[in-house]
């Protein structure tokens, strides 16, 4: 009785074991939470705007930037380029060289058709912060935030520099 016993502890621990490495492999595959840092830069291109003067010498920008996002620091296993469009909003005083208040949000795809979404707000030349929404396929579950700095001005569009932190669940 006693042999019987302890082969059946001894199986239920080797059975435990197993599936708990099991487990721990399978979560360490990218099922548990995992926070990775990101840096890049976003190059944009004005695609479409209207320009509104709401007060004397107050002008709301709305435009539309088809942008490319290029990582110099993600995931391993994540594409380094990205794809996408912005709608963005922005506040400017015709005295001003650019807008010293701007909201925004992009939507942005990989070459394999997972997209991600993220909202961003910056305060003129200055830079500002970005926070990710969530995406499909690869990106389901990815939460983060950062920052921006404006780069440099292109024809018809922008660089930004961003950085920041995502966690992906």
């Amino acid at each position: 009785m006693k042999l019987g016993y302890l082969n059946s502890v001894l199986k239920t621990s080797l059975l435990t074991t197993l599936f708990g490495i099991g487990a721990f492999s399978a979560n360490g595959a990218g099922h548990l939470p995992m926070t990775y840092e990101v840096e890049g830069k976003n190059y944009a291109r004005t695609v479409e705007q209207k320009i509104t003067e709401i007060g004397p010498g107050l002008m709301q920008i709305e435009a539309r930037n088809t942008v490319v996002f290029t990582f110099s620091k993600t995931r391993e296993d994540f594409p380094k380029d990205l794809s996408g469009t912005c709608q963005e909003v922005g506040l400017m005083k015709a005295a001003d060289p650019a807008p010293y208040h701007t909201v925004g949000f992009c939507t942005a795809a990989d070459i394999e058709g997972d997209y991600l979404t993220f909202s961003y707000h910056a305060a003129g030349l200055e830079g500002g912060t970005w926070t990710t929404g969530n995406g499909t396929g690869k990106y389901e579950g990815l939460s983060g935030s950062g920052t921006t700095s404006f780069e440099a001005p292109l024809h018809e569009g922008f660089i930004v520099s961003f950085e920041g932190k995502q966690t992906l669940e």
